[in-house]
């Protein structure tokens, strides 16, 4: 799937629209772990894997290394290496990089932080990288611990996407979706629990209907309303058909 970040304007004229192209994973819904790996998941990172190395244009972000993690158990050390190279030339790209997307609500610090380890200490082993950017697009609420443990861990910003859609409505008609977020204080330093924050303002799937021109319009002026309508609205409605 692709999700649309955010789109800005440089000058007047250009619009840049920021896409992220990525898979999204639940490793515990309605299957089991290893249902989902079975039935989608390892054809999604296979199919990924071949289409990158076929076309250099391309590029994918994956976030939950749990199901990666058993995926790349089951490859050969051809296919690991094509892997690699493709890491090494960011264009198979991990961000949140936890062991799994958790939840916000009832782990502690401890846990949290635990598992976002147990993810980057794989990558960090496997491939010697590390995200930068946090990935929270589907835990059911937003907590502060969860900021406080990125910052700690060095991330320098936050994607967040599930909450409520008056919260939504509201950075809509003020000052958009970004901002900076003071997390939860664990130590004395509190300038270190702050990270940049985007909230998703079409959930994390590509907009199935044109997007917000009241938005558009208020925020970026009449040449990119224009252009956007002339320009970028047409690919949109040529990829939903």
């Amino acid at each position: 799937m692709i999700s649309l970040a955010w789109f800005s304007v440089v000058g007047r004229k250009k619009l840049i629209v920021h896409l992220v192209p990525h898979s999204h994973n639940d490793a515990g819904w309605i299957q089991t772990f290893e249902s989902y790996y079975q039935s989608s998941t390892s054809k999604t990172i296979t199919n990924v894997v071949e289409v990158l190395v076929k076309d250099k244009s391309k590029i994918f972000h994956w976030s939950d290394i749990a199901f990666f993690h058993r995926w790349w158990s089951d490859q050969t050390h051809s296919t690991r290496e094509q892997v690699k190279i493709l890491v090494r030339e960011n264009r198979f790209i991990f961000i949140g990089g936890g062991w799994i997307m958790n939840d916000e609500a009832l782990p502690t610090y401890k846990e949290a932080m635990l598992q976002m380890r147990l993810g980057l200490d794989f990558l960090q082993n496997t491939f010697g990288v590390r995200p930068s950017i946090g990935w929270q697009i589907d835990p059911f609420g937003s907590s502060s611990v969860t900021v406080a443990i990125l910052r700690k861990l060095g991330y320098d910003a936050l994607v967040e996407n599930r909450v409520s859609n008056n919260f939504k409505d509201k950075m809509r008609h003020r000052d958009g979706y970004n901002f900076y977020w003071q997390g939860h204080t664990v130590d004395q330093n509190s300038d270190d629990d702050i990270i940049l924050t985007h909230i998703l303002q079409y959930f994390y799937i590509f907009p199935q209907t044109r997007f917000d021109r009241q938005f558009l319009y208020k925020n970026m002026g009449s040449y990119s309303a224009v252009f956007f309508r002339e320009e970028v609205q047409p690919v949109i409605d040529e990829i939903n058909t």
